[in-house]
């Protein structure tokens, strides 16, 4: 138990992880962030390597966003990339508040090898201003919560793994 609080984020759970110490004195994982929220979280790790875009960073996202954002990213590969979604809509797929935001998460996304969506129950059926990707773009999908009949059907269709936590 941990006294009442809430949980750590995610970021801080998955790098506080005892097996991506390092090896031979090289990191254990490399963590690229287009967040300064997520970034300040896994930089406390020795054995992460973090990689952080440039660019301007959004007030209430702390997303970096903009041409150095995107040109950074271009040159870069990743094995699996964990994306979040202000709504996640079978017709209008991932969605968030910032044009800017969903366009470096776009070129993320299609530098990964794996793209797992990250949501909660209440963010299904609802659609924010700017798409970030179909639901088929994804590899796995993370969802906290009851998950509609509709979705379901859709990620079986679009051969998308479901995660029910």
């Amino acid at each position: 138990s941990n006294g009442g609080r809430p949980p750590p984020p995610p970021a801080r759970r998955a790098v506080a992880r005892p097996d991506i110490d390092s090896r031979d004195g090289r990191p254990g994982l490399t963590v690229v962030c287009a967040a300064l929220n997520i970034a300040t979280e896994t930089v406390l790790r020795p054995a992460v390597r973090t990689v952080v875009l440039g660019g301007v960073a959004e007030p209430y996202s702390f997303e970096l966003i903009g041409p150095l954002a995107t040109a950074t990213m271009r040159d870069l590969w990743l094995d699996t990339m964990f994306v979040g979604t202000v709504g996640l809509d079978v017709h209008a797929g991932l969605t968030c508040n910032s044009d800017a935001e969903a366009g470096v998460t776009r070129i993320m996304i299609g530098h990964s090898r794996r793209v797992v969506g990250l949501a909660t129950a209440e963010k299904i059926g609802h659609r924010a201003l700017a798409g970030i990707c179909p639901v088929s773009a994804l590899t796995d999908l993370v969802i906290a919560g009851p998950v509609t009949p509709e979705l379901r059907e859709h990620l079986e269709e679009s051969s998308v793994r479901l995660h029910e936590v």
